[in-house]
This record gives C-alpha cells, sequence and structure tokens, in this order.
C-alpha cells in the first residue's frame, strides 16, 4: 500500500512539473504562432490530436494482442512440458 502511495505522489509531482514547463514556453509558442489565424490553428490541433488518439488506441490494441500470443506461447509451452512428465518452470513443489 506504501509504494501505491509513493508512485501517487510521483506522478502528481511529474505532472505538475510537465504542466509548469508547458506554461513557462506558451508565451513563446504564442509568438511564433502570429502567422497562423485561429482557424488554422484549431484544425492543426485538432489534426495532432487525431493522429495521437488513432495510434494510441492502434498501440493499445496490437499490445494487447501481442502479449495474448506470448500468454498463449507459454501456456503451450508448460503443457508440452507437463505431457512430457517435466515440472513446470515457476510452479512450487
Amino acid at each position: 500500500m506504501r509504494t501505491r502511495v509513493v508512485w501517487d505522489s510521483i506522478i502528481f509531482l511529474l505532472d505538475g512539473i510537465v504542466f509548469i514547463l508547458i506554461g513557462l514556453q506558451l508565451p513563446d509558442i504564442l509568438k511564433d504562432m502570429k502567422g497562423y489565424s485561429p482557424g488554422e490553428a484549431i484544425g492543426y490541433g485538432l489534426i495532432v490530436s487525431a493522429v495521437a488518439i488513432v495510434v494510441r488506441i492502434i498501440w493499445v490494441f496490437t499490445s494487447a494482442y501481442g502479449l495474448n500470443l506470448l500468454r498463449q506461447k507459454d501456456r503451450s509451452a508448460v503443457a508440452a512440458n507437463a505431457s512430457r512428465g517435466e515440472k513446470c518452470p515457476g510452479k512450487v513443489y
């Protein structure tokens, strides 16, 4: 339980640092965006957000599928060892 509290505190601090860094860079970003209309800026923001969401969805499903394949290979290896009478790795006898 203590480790969970420590990790929650670390995540909270890291989130705070990220927001501070973004806030420090915001004036420079706004200066550099003078050449864009608000509609263009919103459009680019929506495009970047959509790409990030699609990449995240692809990543989640791909990693879940890959983990599932690894688990199936592990199960088949354990079953093969058990059929030969060998002890299963990781099992306490």
